[in-house]
């Protein structure tokens, strides 16, 4: 009797893990606790991009073009246990149209009502995996997506806390489309059985506008932007491990620049894309992977057969965002003067070269005391045109900088703190003889040699003469 006791007791056992598996494994019956009578709800979904609050163009989107939308869309719905509910294809549904005309990447919004039971949810929105891996992952993502079935747990893929890589080298709007993502939790029922789900892109973007103030046109060949993340976290707010930020995205164009301000993105006026990449695809934006550093992101142009460069202010591009630039071709300069006493007194002239964002920098050595002054180039052999009005501006709180006299005098004065590593930005705004604003960057460096300071002595002298003398090395363009 006692035996027959214990093999009933081994039997329902085996019933209950079998009745757990069956509920965990088929999306059609109910979970173990819920309840046979629990009252299924009926929600309508609502999937489009994330949308912005300045100009909108294509999709009620800012800064948006044909492409840069859904092409494919995949949904999954995960219950309080883990459990994948609700698994959609959106892309499958005759509702969903990726396409306007022979432009793929184009679904702007996307609706459909699915039938859930009560309780907390977290909704997973997956659009445009097609092209694109994740870190950790020989398959693709979309194939990975793709084998996620209803009564799947959802942790065993691993998908909280995954990564994607290099998303933005891969996207051409034809083959390739932006990577966007979304997570919400809700609790079923809602109050009006809507829930909008909002897509966000992985990437964001770069818009450089050129500006010239030389007399005659010049031509743009190439295109470089600069220091960009290498991955990406699969949703916002992820933790992308161990990031590269030396990305270059670098393109090829042909565009001659005048007077006009023009853009170097988008398309020409014969319908084509003004940039092509690497690869040789045309593409009509320069997509960057989400970064944040605490470095400015480089800038390079080929004009006229040599190459011109510039920094950026900004040291982030957030994901589904945006960045203008206004490069501004010009032969502007400042000089910098540092005088310091272990040398000899004598000053140390370094020349900042022409910058296409007007954000200057240079290094000077820790403890000095330095003097600004700033000219415009003259092309046809004239003289220079040397500034004759401007004013400065320095940052609140800082201690690596001390003006010394006022900040519209010409030259500026001012000195640095004795310890190497400080950065300070101060902003400049010239008046006369031309309009000019921009940025100055001093980084204070270990004092060294002057020779090592950009210049060089003015022919040879003995081994134990003082140098009296230092040429100016006027620096340009990157030859």
């Amino acid at each position: 009797m006692e035996w027959n006791i214990h093999y009933i007791g081994w039997t329902l056992q085996a019933v209950c893990l079998a009745c757990l598996f069956s509920c965990t494994q088929e999306s059609d019956t109910e979970y173990p606790g819920s309840g046979q009578d629990a009252e299924m709800k009926a929600v309508t979904l609502q999937v489009g991009a994330s949308g912005s609050v300045q100009t909108r163009a294509y999709g009620e989107d800012e800064a948006a073009i044909a492409g840069e939308f859904m092409n494919s869309l995949r949904l999954y719905v995960v219950d309080d246990r883990g459990v994948v509910e609700k698994a959609v294809n959106a892309t499958a549904d005759k509702a969903f149209v990726p396409k306007d005309g022979e432009q793929g990447g184009c679904e702007t919004s996307y609706t459909t009502t699915v039938t859930l039971r009560p309780g907390h949810k977290t909704i997973y929105a997956f659009a445009n995996a097609e092209g694109h891996t994740l870190v950790s992952a020989e398959e693709g993502l979309d194939a990975k997506l793709a084998g996620i079935e209803e009564g799947a747990l959802w942790a065993d893929a691993g998908w909280d806390g995954a990564v994607v890589a290099d998303p933005a080298s891969k996207i051409d709007l034809t083959d390739v489309f932006i990577p966007m993502t979304a997570k919400r939790e809700v609790s079923i029922p809602v109050e009006d059985g809507n829930i909008r789900i909002e897509l966000v892109r992985l990437v964001g973007k770069i818009r450089p506008r050129l500006v010239s103030d030389k007399a005659q046109g010049v031509r743009v060949t190439a295109l470089s932007v600069g220091r960009f993340a290498d991955r990406v976290p699969l949703f916002e707010g992820g933790d992308a491990g161990e990031v590269s930020q030396e990305q270059v995205r670098t393109f090829s164009l042909d565009r001659t620049v005048g007077n006009d301000p023009m853009d170097l993105f988008g398309y020409g006026e014969d319908g084509r894309a003004v940039l092509v990449s690497g690869e040789g695809k045309a593409v009509p934006e320069i997509y960057v992977n989400e970064t944040e550093d605490s470095e400015p992101f480089e800038i390079t142009l080929e004009i006229d057969g040599k190459d011109m460069g510039g920094k950026t202010v900004a040291t982030s591009v957030p994901r589904n965002h945006y960045m203008p630039l206004a490069l501004n071709l010009s032969d502007f300069q400042l000089i910098v003067t540092a005088y310091v006493a272990p040398i000899g007194g004598y000053p140390v002239a370094v020349m900042t070269g022409p910058s296409l964002t007007d954000n200057y920098e240079v290094a000077v050595p820790e403890g000095c005391t330095f003097s600004v002054s700033g000219v415009f180039g003259q092309s046809g052999g004239k003289d220079d045109l040397p500034v004759t009005a401007w004013t400065w501006s320095v940052p609140e709180g800082q201690n690596t900088v001390s003006i010394q006299s006022s900040l519209t005098d010409l030259p500026l004065w001012g000195s640095l703190t004795a310890m190497p590593g400080q950065t300070v930005m101060l902003g400049f705004e010239v008046t006369a003889p031309r309009l000019k604003s921009g940025t100055l960057t001093l980084k204070t460096e270990a004092l060294r040699d002057g020779e090592e300071y950009g210049v060089r002595a003015r022919g040879a002298v003995r081994w134990t003469e003082r140098v009296a003398r230092y040429e100016i090395v006027r620096m340009g363009y990157i030859r």
